[in-house]
């Protein structure tokens, strides 16, 4: 009979390495498959509060997009359009009195960007002829004026809505109007076309694989955010601080930050959101406090608003939005100028660190 090996029995703390052993090889495997699939962050908002110029950031900080001349060109037709188009629109709103005090330049320019309908359809090229009509009207200071109270400034029943960069493209028209014209990023940053529809953003954040749901903010486009709720990691949302002044483009009726603010209750009280992460950018701060400095007040619009300068201003529109969050505990905001890269970047490093290492953390929680 040849000999048996007998091994020992296993004592008890043996056992319980290798089940934790085995517990560490499942989570691990487990860790692997989360850490290879997409999280998906919302980004929701009101229209034009600047969600789609954060897109382009996080494209152009996480994705090098926007690195060659060729993606940039495809931007030139955009920012042809916005230059004009607002142009348009602001000389049309002018009253008489302005008009009839024009000199001959300024008149056969006003009548050029004014008359021809041609210049709200898309392609549209930005000439030399175009190019120098809008650079004579800029050099009018009461042009100029009416840009700057342009939210207070009506056609009809309507308040015209021109886009705060137009003032960008205003005044680089010459640059813009330039055969080898390539837009810079800041160009691109300040180039607007309505979202609308939903579109996705997929990128690498700290090594983590990302998916940035970007949504049209307008209240047409808001029946949309529903299909959107279900696995969903954490929610931006973005409104324009500097808004508190306008009304929206859809109701002339209603103020943005209200509507914004009631739009931000909704959202903090979806059942899905409950023990999800809100990051609340108060985007627009640049003109804010442009806004604050030129002497509108606040208190015009919101009057138990008590502050005088821009902290001040800041701080109550920030407490407003904490006031309807249903979990202040989750709920994290930044004041943020969405066309400023490097205030971007910095927001972004600090979500990196903070909110990703947590979103990963509980979902394999340490039970060891």
């Amino acid at each position: 009979m040849g000999n048996i090996c007998l091994h020992p029995p296993e004592d008890e703390n043996e056992l319980k390495q290798k089940e934790i052993a085995k517990k560490i090889d499942q989570d691990l495997i487990a860790y692997s498959k989360e850490f290879k699939k997409e999280h998906k962050l919302l980004l929701l908002g009101p229209g034009e509060s600047g969600k789609s110029t954060l897109v382009k950031q996080l494209r152009y900080i996480y994705a090098n997009c926007y690195q060659t001349d060729q993606e940039r060109i495809a931007f030139v037709p955009i920012i042809a359009l916005n230059a004009i188009s607002s142009m348009h629109i602001l000389l049309n709103s002018l009253p008489k009195s302005i008009v009839d005090n024009f000199n001959d330049k300024e008149m056969d320019s006003y009548t050029l960007l004014t008359e021809d309908s041609e210049f709200l359809r898309p392609n549209i090229k930005l000439t030399k002829e175009i190019s120098e009509a809008i650079k004579i009207m800029w050099q009018n200071d009461l042009v100029k004026q009416q840009f700057e109270r342009r939210h207070e400034v009506s056609i009809g029943v309507e308040a015209i809505q021109i886009a705060d960069s137009a003032k960008h493209f205003f005044t680089h028209v010459d640059r813009i109007a330039n055969d080898n014209y390539v837009p810079t990023i800041e160009d691109l940053l300040y180039s607007r076309l309505k979202t609308t529809g939903v579109s996705q953003v997929s990128l690498s954040m700290g090594g983590y694989p990302l998916l940035f749901v970007d949504v049209g903010g307008q209240r047409s486009e808001r029946r949309k955010w529903v299909n959107l709720f279900e696995e969903v990691n954490a929610i931006f949302f973005v409104v324009a601080l500097s808004e508190f002044d306008q009304k929206l483009r859809e109701d002339p009726h209603t103020n943005r930050m209200t509507e914004a603010i009631d739009v931000f209750a909704e959202i903090c009280h979806i059942s899905e959101f409950k023990n999800k992460d809100i990051i609340l950018f108060l985007n627009k701060s640049d003109l804010f406090e442009e806004k604050i400095q030129n002497g509108i007040d606040p208190r015009k619009y919101f009057p138990d608003y008590s502050g005088k300068g821009i902290k001040e201003g800041e701080e109550y529109f920030k407490r407003r939005f904490q006031a309807v969050s249903r979990n202040k505990d989750k709920l994290h905001v930044h004041i943020t100028t969405a066309t400023n890269t490097g205030n971007i970047r910095m927001i972004f490093e600090d979500f990196e660190t903070i909110f990703l290492k947590k979103m990963f953390a509980d979902a394999f929680p340490c039970n060891i």
